[in-house]
């Protein structure tokens, strides 16, 4: 199944400008496109992933849904060893592009986040559901821009990808780290050393 949330963050009349190619494009098994509060918006994916579900995850920030990146997209998802797996792509933009990267920590402000969600049950199936993410990364490293949302690196990355996290901050943020944690006491998540 292949599904699309869009969101519009603006007049109703507007809004319904905005989405009325996305309505108008084939005959979708369900259209429930319309007026919700945001906080709705935010929860549609809430119960496809469930707590409890055994996960493994990989992103990336790429540049372009390109014909031949969506056709091994595609591809790799019938190998998907879960009925659960999932793929998602976030367009990033509008707004946000118009803050300049290094005006927060967050600095990736344009792009396509690109999510490949491993989920299932059984602790036996570790093994190809975790390959299947990994393998599902390798492919979108042709079209990657190297970064990655922060909130998306698991507790196997490597440093690079760390830095890729924070991009043109991450020196700034090590030298706050300094000033705030020497010590590195909060150092359990996507850590960022503090500069010596």
């Amino acid at each position: 199944m292949a599904a699309m949330a869009v969101a519009h963050c603006g007049s109703l009349e507007d809004g319904g400008h905005a989405v009325r190619p996305v309505k108008e494009f084939g005959t979708p098994a369900m259209d429930v496109i319309g007026p919700m509060p945001y906080v709705a918006q935010q929860s549609l994916f809430k119960d496809g992933f469930p707590t409890g579900l055994r996960n493994y995850w990989k992103a990336d920030f790429v540049r372009e849904l390109s014909d031949s990146y969506i056709e091994a997209s595609v591809n790799h998802y019938r190998l998907a060893p879960s009925p659960r797996a999932v793929m998602l792509w976030f367009p990033i933009g509008g707004q946000v592009s118009r803050v300049a990267p290094d005006a927060t920590a967050y600095p990736h402000r344009t792009g396509i986040h690109a999510g490949i969600y491993s989920l299932w049950t059984d602790p036996a199936e570790d093994k190809p559901n975790i390959a299947w993410a990994r393998d599902g990364f390798k492919i979108m490293q042709p079209v990657s821009t190297g970064g990655v949302y922060v909130n998306e690196l698991g507790l196997d990355e490597s440093d690079d990808r760390i830095r890729g996290a924070y991009g043109v901050n991450y020196g700034r943020l090590a030298k706050l780290k300094a000033q705030y944690d020497p010590g590195n006491l909060f150092r359990l998540n996507a850590n960022i050393p503090p500069a010596a």
